[in-house]
């Protein structure tokens, strides 16, 4: 996810060894679950590597400065990601 710190839009950029969802959640940093999105990773043309890639731009403006945490969920498991919002 990039650019972090961020003041309004994040970045995030997925790429899996094969086709799936990622379930990402936005919580503040008492891990209150905010918002809720979906990237659906697929093959395509555009990926050079052939390997499933999805993106999302998250708009950042509405939350307040602090701390916030990204968790990425897969059916193969959960990766979490510390966010500074300016």
């Amino acid at each position: 996810a990039h650019p972090n710190p961020t003041s309004n839009d994040l970045n995030i950029e997925v790429e899996l060894a094969e086709e799936n969802n990622v379930y990402l959640s936005v919580k503040n940093a008492l891990g209150t679950e905010l918002e809720v999105f979906t990237i659906g990773c697929k093959r395509d043309d555009f990926n050079y590597n052939n390997k499933p890639a999805g993106s999302l731009k998250l708009d950042l403006s509405g939350y307040a400065a602090g701390l916030y945490i990204l968790e990425a969920k897969t059916e193969f498991g959960v990766k979490y990601l510390r966010i500074i919002k300016e």
